[in-house]
């Protein structure tokens, strides 16, 4: 959990609409165990 938090605050630096926008906002804690167990994410920009 602990990397996990650390990817998700990277991901909300460099692309903050992955947790703010789209279906569900999630807080960084929501977001990092989403991330646990995936292999590779998808970013997205305006």
């Amino acid at each position: 959990m602990d990397e996990a938090l650390h990817i998700a605050a990277e991901h909300i630096a460099l692309c903050p609409d992955d947790i703010w926008q789209g279906h569900k906002p999630y807080t960084l804690t929501g977001y990092a165990e989403r991330l646990i167990g995936f292999s590779a994410w998808e970013s997205w920009w305006d």
